[in-house]
């Protein structure tokens, strides 16, 4: 028998989450090396953006302030995520999610006042793949469909905070 403590899971949710908005956004494309940034108020699947064809690391940040009275256990939901997701609070890395819930502990990451959240996100290449129409090994990955479905891209959100 172990003699561990016995496993908590984190909440998947509570009546008075915080949903966090104003992100800054950096795509950082994995085979082309280019940088674009732009500013999303919520997280949006980027199939709906200009930017459907994606592949590589969506970085997003945003900042929220933490007072006394709000302080403690805390715990950050990214809510539906397309790819592999990362979290750094106030730049300690808080953990790496490849699938289920993307929910991490980060009270012990917060201090009174402005903390940021950073979030990375690294995509598949499907819908990159199928954009390179004269390279037989993309069109052999992408089973040389015609109609390839557009894949949902990142985080889909609701990106909450609560206790």
């Amino acid at each position: 028998m172990s003699k561990g403590e016995p496993w908590k899971p984190l909440p998947v949710s509570a009546p008075n989450a915080l949903t966090l908005k104003n992100w800054q956004v950096e795509l950082h494309h994995a085979r082309e090396g280019w940088v674009k940034t732009t500013q999303m108020e919520t997280p949006t699947d980027l199939k709906e953006t200009e930017w459907k064809d994606f592949a590589g690391t969506v970085v997003y940040r945003t900042k929220f302030d933490v007072n006394s009275s709000n302080a403690g256990d805390t715990v950050l939901n990214l809510g539906k995520v397309y790819g592999i997701s990362q979290v750094l609070v106030n730049g300690v890395d808080c953990g790496v999610k490849w699938y289920g819930n993307r929910i991490y502990d980060i009270a012990d990451q917060l201090h009174t006042g402005s903390n940021e959240i950073e979030v990375r996100v690294v995509t598949v290449l499907g819908n990159y793949m199928h954009t390179l129409t004269d390279n037989a090994t993309a069109q052999k990955f992408t089973a040389g469909r015609k109609e390839w479905p557009t894949l949902s891209l990142g985080i889909l959100g609701p990106v909450t905070l609560y206790k």
